[in-house]
């Protein structure tokens, strides 16, 4: 199978993972919440347990043979591996938490725990036995040189997300080193949603100010925390921000 179809399965399984953790993190907090290491509406971590499923379970059992509970537990193993480095990669690399399952029961380091790998162990069935062929179905008669055309035009895009992430973020991480600045005394202060996404990568809190080039409603829609019209209202956040962590 072409790795230019394999890259828009990708892609299209990490969407869905986006929509199932921004829905689920929307319900439990009563606020929108942007889930996802990119500004793009992906979440790479499933697209890649989506896929490295189907290539193990098309390489190692041919036609379908795989029983349901060797699917269960090599989706259960292999989305724990999976967690953990990426957990520890990001965290490594940008200083940040993405999720922490320390409240959890059997978790390890707050990377991974039992509960979500049975979890993703249970979602691994579905995906192999009917999510992954009815997507992969849906190209079956496009033409090859579509696919490897639709495929560019998706690497092109998420390079410039990935590039536009990664830049933010590390320039965020090297001000605060170059300042002495921890991020328990450290507030975010913009005026997009770039803004917002950088300051929750990063595990800080973020203010946005309504003289930038957003209006109130975007900012909202974007996941803002907080939005302040003026320099007075964002003094007085940021006092008040200061007096409860003195507290």
């Amino acid at each position: 199978m072409a790795l230019g179809l394999y890259f828009i399965c990708f892609i299209i399984f990490s969407f869905m993972g986006w929509i199932y953790e921004s829905i689920y993190c929307t319900i439990r907090t009563h606020h929108w919440d942007n889930r996802g290491f990119l500004f793009g509406p992906i979440c790479p971590i499933y697209g890649t347990g989506a896929v490295v499923a189907t290539l193990v379970f098309n390489e190692i059992f041919k036609n379908g043979e795989a029983k349901l509970w060797q699917i269960f537990l090599i989706s259960m193993l292999g989305s724990a591996v999976i967690e953990f480095v990426t957990s520890y990669v990001l965290e490594k690399l940008f200083h940040a938490v993405w999720w922490d399952y320390s409240e959890v029961p059997f978790n390890i380091q707050g990377r991974i725990c039992l509960p979500a790998s049975i979890g993703f162990g249970i979602a691994g069935i579905f995906v192999v036995k009917y999510i992954s062929p009815a997507v992969f179905g849906l190209f079956v008669d496009v033409p090859p040189l579509v696919i490897e055309g639709i495929a560019m035009i998706l690497i092109a895009v998420l390079g410039a997300d990935l590039a536009l992430t990664v830049s933010g973020l590390t320039e965020l991480v090297k001000k605060m080193e170059e300042m002495g600045a921890d991020k328990v005394n450290s507030i975010y202060i913009g005026d997009s949603e770039v803004d917002i996404q950088t300051a929750k990568n990063a595990g800080i809190p973020c203010i946005s100010v309504l003289w930038g080039f957003k209006d109130r409603k975007f900012l909202e829609d974007s996941g803002a925390m907080a939005i302040v019209e003026s320099m007075e209202e964002l003094g007085e956040r940021l006092v008040n921000y200061q007096k409860s962590q003195n507290n």
